[in-house]
């Protein structure tokens, strides 16, 4: 009886169907099935030789004896051919495709949505349009991904963030601002309140309300506004015994959970003036039925986790002897983080410098005292194929030139395998709330917007000679991130010709949102409205 070969995964063939749209994909797993198939018609041959009948061999075999039947018939017209499943694929030209590539790539970005492509793209097929927006995305993903720390915070109540955002409508018709305290450990939305300004005769009688109510945290993080720096709020802060914790400059990412939470608050708000009939007035009862759904309906933790609500009304009540403690904790890592930092001692570092020793210095405090665990996110290793080194086929004329007999005989030394890059990384401390952004095009690595006032940045993409001109964009898909150099700024001529390995833009070339993507909103909005109105 011949052995049949068993049907296992392919390797060639891609696990998500996206990745692959062609037939090609397929081709293995249907010439093993084919294969399996032949090997089955012989051996029910084999067994009607011996005796058995059709029902006992396809007993055997464990088909049914109509299927076995059908496959001696196809082997007989075509010898059982591997056939591709499926229906062909949309096709699309190649200039239509450039198009589409370089509209995502110079003008919206990887966040713009499909309905946006599908009415700017109406003529491509929407599975091309899918399929290409998928493409690019995990393109640009592996290009600029940041290597973060994911932080867990333990104590719910121990460490606040707290910061100011700007409302897309007025608020009661007077309100411009909305300003944002959340507890980092139970997810809970402390205040979603409107207020006027950013003074910090605004915040103080917040604060102060918000301490008498709940109780004063270990440690309280902001941005570096006025009105977080002022010496007033400073006074209150020291008098309650909190450690205030200042963001990096230029980097809202270090208090990237706040600033996430603030547009699902504001999404949430939207919502709720919708349902009563104002979308595009807000009041304070949005404002805190917002704040109300957030601590409700989410939960980090799993479906049978608790609510946000119910993790902070479980918390414990921080004691003076805990505050005190904390408070010397940090004042004795204040000079062992300055020393690291190569700076002069504490009483003699500027403004900007003893923030950043404060901040180290609150960071190993927290990870001590249990109250927060960093752990890096993992690094996805590269695969690099080995350097094989062809030798030329020499002529007749040297190889009747060689003196040395055993040079005939002698083996070629395997190949070196390519030196591993240099992995070292900076120390951690408190680099961000959560290791991705969630929003690409907030995040600072994103490439700078041709749209952008800022100074701009020169992307040159490397490619063989002699490629077409008309497939410059459909190579950008094909070439791996480790094949683009990207020059920027005023480093560009002394990187040119290398391959640039940067974190991210300099703060002056962070990407906005582009006018285009809002206007394809608007448009995408009025269409709808024609068609309602239409109805």
């Amino acid at each position: 009886m011949p052995n049949l070969p068993a049907i296992r995964p392919c390797r060639e063939e891609p696990q998500d169907p996206r990745c692959r749209r062609s037939r090609r994909a397929q081709q293995p797993r249907r010439e093993r099935q084919c294969s399996v198939r032949r090997a089955a018609v012989a051996c029910q041959e084999q067994l009607a030789g011996d005796g058995l009948s059709k029902q006992q061999a396809a007993d055997c075999l464990g088909v049914r004896p109509r299927t076995l039947r059908h496959w001696r018939r196809r082997e007989k017209l075509d010898g059982l051919a591997a056939h591709p499943r499926g229906r062909p694929p949309a096709a699309c030209d190649v200039p239509t495709r450039n198009e589409l590539i370089g509209f995502l790539h110079h003008v919206t970005g990887p966040a713009v949505g499909l309905p946006a492509l599908q009415v700017l793209f109406s003529e491509v097929p929407t599975v091309i349009l899918e399929n290409l927006l998928w493409r690019y995305r995990r393109v640009w993903r592996r290009r600029y991904r940041r290597q973060g720390y994911r932080l867990t915070w333990h104590v719910p109540g121990a460490v606040w963030a707290m910061d100011f955002s700007d409302a897309p409508y007025l608020i009661d018709g007077v309100y411009l601002y909305l300003f944002a305290v959340r507890d980092l450990a139970s997810h809970y939305q402390i205040a979603w309140i409107a207020v006027p300004d950013l003074r910090t005769e605004t915040v103080l009688p917040l604060l102060e309300q918000l301490f008498l109510e709940h109780g004063a945290p270990l440690v309280l993080k902001s941005d570096n506004g006025s009105a977080f720096i002022a010496e007033s709020l400073t006074g209150l802060l020291t008098q309650q015994q909190v450690s205030q914790l200042f963001s990096p400059a230029r980097r809202p990412q270090y208090n990237g959970a706040l600033e996430r939470s603030n547009g699902v608050l504001k999404t949430y708000t939207g919502l709720h003036a919708i349902r009563e009939g104002h979308p595009f007035r807000w009041t304070s009862d949005d404002v805190e039925q917002a704040r109300r759904l957030a601590n409700t309906i989410s939960r980090p933790w799993g479906a049978k986790g608790p609510t946000p609500e119910e993790t902070w009304q479980a918390r414990q009540p921080i004691t003076a002897e805990q505050r005190g403690e904390f408070v010397q904790s940090v004042q004795e890592q204040l000079p062992q983080a300055a020393e690291d930092q190569g700076l002069p001692p504490v009483t003699s570092l500027s403004p900007d410098q003893h923030r950043m020793v404060t901040r180290m210095a609150i960071s190993r405090v927290l990870e001590q005292s249990g109250h927060l665990t960093m752990k890096r996110s993992p690094r996805r290793k590269r695969r690099r194929k080995p350097v094989t080194t062809t030798q030329p086929k020499p002529s007749p004329e040297t190889s009747t030139e060689q003196s040395d007999p055993s040079s005939a005989t002698r083996e070629p030394s395997p190949p070196q395998p390519p030196p591993q890059p240099d992995s070292s990384e900076p120390s951690p401390h408190l680099s961000a709330d959560v290791p991705t952004h969630p929003n690409p095009l907030a995040s600072p690595n994103t490439p700078p917007c041709p749209n952008t006032p800022a100074r701009p940045a020169r992307r040159t993409i490397r490619k063989p000679s002699g490629t077409p001109p008309e497939k410059d964009s459909a190579a950008l898909l094909a070439r791996s991130p480790e094949r683009v150099t990207i020059s920027a700024g005023r480093d560009a001529p002394h990187n040119e010709g290398k391959d640039v390995r940067t974190r991210g833009s300099p703060p002056s070339e962070r990407s906005i949102q582009s006018w285009l993507r809002r206007l394809n909103t608007l448009q995408l909005h009025a269409q709808e409205a024609a068609n309602i109105s239409g109805v």
